[in-house]
């Protein structure tokens, strides 16, 4: 029973689409340390991100713009291209405000900024919870 459940939660987790998305922009490619440390950005992001209740669109994306220094340091984030529902970005917004730091640059990185593009989904979010 157990080896079903694990299954099936395994299926749930591969067919479900995440909450927020993100892309990278910087200078050379992107290897495992900076495929892990995207994935830590959106972690942090999508777990600071209190959705609104009162949505008046549940189809509603934020597109925001996240620059990060080495140290970890949020050194800019703004909205790039609003959902068009005030309430999800002004969630977006106070989520923006209120992560200032995720996590050091991994070990060998050169660049002493990277700049993130996560977008916010609102019907994911209530999907997953």
């Amino acid at each position: 029973m157990l080896d079903e459940f694990e299954r099936t939660a395994g299926h749930l987790g591969q067919s479900a689409a995440p909450t927020t998305t993100i892309e990278e922009f910087g200078p050379r490619g992107s290897g495992p340390a900076y495929a892990n440390y995207a994935a830590w950005v959106k972690t942090v992001y999508e777990n600071a991100w209190v959705a609104p209740e009162d949505a008046a669109n549940d189809n509603a994306i934020a597109k925001v713009s996240v620059t990060i220094a080495k140290d970890g340091k949020v050194v800019s984030s703004h909205i790039t291209r609003p959902s068009g529902d005030s309430h999800v970005d002004g969630s977006v917004q106070r989520t923006l405000d209120r992560v200032t730091f995720v996590a050091p640059f991994p070990d060998g990185v050169k660049e002493n900024q990277r700049t993130y593009i996560i977008n916010f989904n609102l019907k994911t979010k209530r999907a997953i919870g």
